[in-house]
């Protein structure tokens, strides 16, 4: 018995009525002016930004003085979820003792939204970041505006999407993926998924480009961590493709590689682990390597410095090539695509080297050409059968292995 009321408690406690989802929140207590939001839940703790783990810069003369400037960090307890991301900004809303309910309260603060959990007994928990020194302990409702009630929308619109393109009706998949984008535009996971219909159906690539970069651009949103995990490598792969064909035609858009080495690197710090974003990364230093070695000096005035600055330039990049591709065999060495880039890279050393007549001692030129022979031979163990052995691996291994 005790329990069942318990159970009734909780219920009455942590449920919304439709009814109760909208607050009308007054921006000052000597105003009609008020904006319609959305209840989101309310406020369980209000603490101190940890210095060690925030990217806050803090003016150390005041601090010293006593004037503490941290920003504060505030945990919400979630009872309605219109669609909250991470980057979206709540408002605390204190009620007035005019009002008779949280439906109508003043706007009191205000924080961004850092992280958004999961508690094994209150449920969905937010964690936000605001300056909140003004605002007393007592439990104050959390609301968004109105507008972000399309979220809720937005997410159903994709997925009826998501449906049409495991059906491979593409072409209403990218008429709801557009609605959806139409309720939240800044919606990387619509954007992403529209971008991979683009690609897929091998029409207007400027168009999948496009909604790659507005992926990007809002990357902070993405709430499914394994979706973000493959934006990063569809987004390295289709710049890598997009340079490729480019340079087939002669003009060989050197912005997409740069690109991609900035995706690469942010893909690095979220997910270090992967093999693949270390060897898309490597890759891309590789190509951007090769390009600045083609690089043509036209000006015999200016040649020293510019040969002294190109050469800084590849070899940080065959640098970032190498390292990248040794993290990516020491995840995965049975690729025989990472042991083959792994071929090239230390040609392209050795060929430095010795075109350069470089001052390297034998032994560091020995090691480069027992790297080459050792790799070369896991080129052709783990390259498929049904796989003709790359020609350019051929001539290298012919050379160095005579």
């Amino acid at each position: 018995m005790f329990r069942f009321f318990l159970f009734i408690t909780l219920i009455s406690i942590y449920s919304v009525s439709k009814e109760d989802k909208i607050i009308y929140a007054f921006w000052d207590n000597h105003s009609s002016k008020y904006t319609k939001m959305i209840y989101v839940g309310e406020t369980v703790s209000i603490d101190k930004v940890d210095m060690l783990n925030s990217n806050q810069k803090i003016n150390k003369d005041l601090m010293e003085i006593g004037v503490d400037l941290r920003m504060d960090t505030l945990t919400v307890r979630v009872l309605n979820n219109p669609g909250i991301r991470v980057g979206q900004t709540l408002y605390l809303i204190e009620k007035n003792p005019d009002h008779k309910s949280f439906k109508e309260g003043n706007i009191v603060g205000q924080i961004k939204v850092a992280s958004i959990f999961e508690t094994s007994f209150f449920g969905k928990q937010i964690r936000g970041e605001g300056y909140l020194r003004l605002i007393e302990n007592n439990i104050m409702a959390v609301a968004m505006p109105i507008e972000t009630e399309s979220l809720d929308e937005s997410l159903v619109l994709k997925k009826q999407a998501d449906y049409f393109v495991e059906k491979g009706d593409f072409a209403s998949a990218i008429t709801y993926y557009k609605k959806s984008i139409g309720k939240d535009p800044n919606n990387p996971e619509a954007h992403f998924a529209l971008a991979k219909v683009h690609t897929t159906t091998g029409e207007g690539y400027v168009s999948a480009g496009y909604e790659f970069s507005l992926a990007w651009k809002n990357k902070h949103r993405f709430e499914d961590q394994e979706d973000k995990f493959e934006f990063y490598k569809e987004y390295m792969k289709f710049l890598i493709s997009n340079y490729e064909i480019e340079s087939l035609k002669k003009r060989g858009a050197i912005e997409n590689l740069q690109k991609c080495l900035d995706v690469g690197k942010d893909a690095g710090k979220n997910f270090p682990k992967d093999a693949e974003i270390y060897y898309l990364t490597s890759y891309t230093s590789f190509l951007l390597y090769l390009k600045a070695k083609d690089q043509i000096l036209v000006t015999t005035e200016e040649e020293a410095k510019l040969k002294q600055e190109s050469r800084l330039q590849k070899e940080e990049l065959i640098s970032t090539a190498e390292s990248n591709i040794e993290n990516s065999l020491k995840l995965k060495p049975v690729d025989y695509k990472t042991q083959m880039l792994a071929v090239l890279i230390y040609f392209e050393k050795l060929s430095d080297i010795t075109n350069n007549q470089s001052s390297t001692s034998a032994t560091e030129t020995r090691d480069l050409k027992l790297r080459i022979e050792k790799h070369g031979k896991l080129y052709l163990t783990y390259k498929p059968k049904n796989k003709k052995t790359d020609r350019k691996i051929k001539d290298i291994l012919d050379l160095e292995l005579r």
